[in-house]
């Protein structure tokens, strides 16, 4: 299980709606807390983990913190609790800009991360791209990516590839050879249910979601055991 970040930089509301939550007709979100509670969490327990990867959001907030919150979080890049992953400015697309575009966005989240906590992500992530482009798969190998991960695509390509004779979810992406002749190549996993949660595990999204976990077993609706079993043996 790989608890990550999906925060756009714009798309149903602006980018300071999203930070602060306003708009909730716009769609239920609110950046700040989503990094708030992340720190907390990983502060409660060094065992637990998160992958975060717009950087936009990512010094939006950082930025407003004290000094302590701020030393808690190279804290945390630095023992592993905290991944930086993909480290574009924003999550890309990947068929309408150029590979120009693509380079200085990457370029201006790396060169931000670096500065501040002196690491380099080594994922791509691009979970809710529509649509996949050898020339964004080449930029990743040649920014010395050890893997990218996305989840959408094309319907009956996915349906072929996620049969078990098949096992097409991993493989090594070959994009075009460059002008030098260099074959460039990055292992590539799709996820089988895009970036969803499996059936009945929608937790703390508004209307929307499914029962919680309930794990006092004084209440007649305490249901963590049989929630965990359902959730094994999905897995």
């Amino acid at each position: 299980m790989v608890p990550h970040s999906h925060t756009d930089l714009g798309w149903v509301k602006t980018v300071d709606e999203y930070y602060s939550g306003n708009d909730i007709n716009g769609q239920h979100a609110s950046v700040h807390n989503v990094l708030d509670t992340i720190i907390e969490e990983l502060d409660k327990n060094p065992e637990r983990k998160f992958c975060y990867a717009e950087v936009g959001f990512l010094q939006f907030w950082y930025q407003r913190q004290k000094p302590e919150i701020r030393n808690l979080v190279k804290k945390f890049i630095k023992n592993g609790q905290l991944e930086i992953i993909n480290g574009g400015w924003v999550a890309n697309d990947e068929a309408t800009p150029n590979f120009d575009d693509i380079i200085n966005n990457m370029m201006k989240g790396h060169e931000w991360i670096e500065k501040t906590f002196g690491v380099k992500p080594t994922i791509g992530w691009d979970i809710d791209t529509f649509g996949h482009s050898a020339a964004n798969t080449r930029i990743y190998s040649e920014l010395g990516f050890e893997a990218m991960f996305f989840s959408r695509m094309e319907g009956y390509e996915k349906h072929v590839r996620v049969q078990e004779q098949n096992k097409g979810m991993n493989f090594l992406w070959r994009p075009d050879k460059d002008h030098f002749g260099n074959q460039h190549q990055i292992m590539t996993v799709v996820f089988s249910i895009d970036y969803c949660h499996p059936a009945g595990f929608l937790v703390g999204a508004g209307y929307e979601a499914d029962d919680p976990f309930v794990s006092d077993e004084s209440l007649s609706t305490y249901n963590a055991k049989d929630k965990a079993v359902d959730l094994i043996n999905w897995a």
